[in-house]
């Protein structure tokens, strides 16, 4: 029987957390992406090598949701969504990252830094997408907090190595594969 590595571990961390001291985070914000453009001028490119005229204003700024636990040393897991990114008009394109990951808080109480490292998988369709991607995820962040207190604010800086293969009409296999969130710096609310 094959089991998921990732699962096993999330499973493993949420039986070592216990129920009781299984306090839920949730986190949301906007993120920049580094990749968008990206996206956006390829597929741009195919719509003018077919004869169409195309202005895109790209803004690659997406919307993200985190929720995440932690035990008492520290150790925890998570689940994201997102950032959303979304495009109409002369394109047309919807990509939603889904993602599971560790973490580790270097302290649990007050600011605290932290990492995180898991996997994403991009849910993605629109013109010229042919599919979404998995791929490894790492972040490192910082939460801004009272001693004590739930809510707060968070930076942080991810890398996102999840591809989306896209047509494209200026690649000798005719697809190009875009990491459309490789690197993104977020700013979030935490509730």
């Amino acid at each position: 029987m094959n089991r998921n590595p990732i699962s096993i571990v999330l499973a493993v961390l949420f039986l070592v957390s216990g129920p009781a001291s299984a306090d839920w985070n949730f986190a949301a914000g906007g993120t920049y992406l580094s990749g968008m453009t990206d996206l956006a001028d390829t597929l741009e490119d195919n719509l003018e090598d077919r004869g169409f005229a195309v202005d895109t204003l790209v803004i690659p700024i997406g919307a993200s949701f985190l929720a995440y636990t932690e035990t008492e040393s520290g150790l925890g897991f998570g689940f994201s969504l997102g950032p959303a990114m979304a495009a109409f008009g002369d394109i047309d394109f919807f990509n939603v990252p889904l993602g599971a990951d560790v973490r580790y808080s270097f302290r649990t109480d007050g600011n605290r830094p932290y990492v995180r490292l898991g996997g994403r998988y991009h849910a993605a369709t629109g013109d010229d997408i042919e599919s979404g991607g998995a791929g490894p995820f790492a972040a490192i962040g910082y939460e801004f907090r009272k001693p004590g207190a739930s809510n707060g604010w968070g930076l942080e800086f991810a890398y996102d190595g999840a591809e989306l293969e896209v047509i494209s009409t200026r690649s000798a296999t005719g697809f190009e594969d875009i990491k459309s969130a490789e690197f993104m710096l977020s700013v979030y609310a935490l509730f």
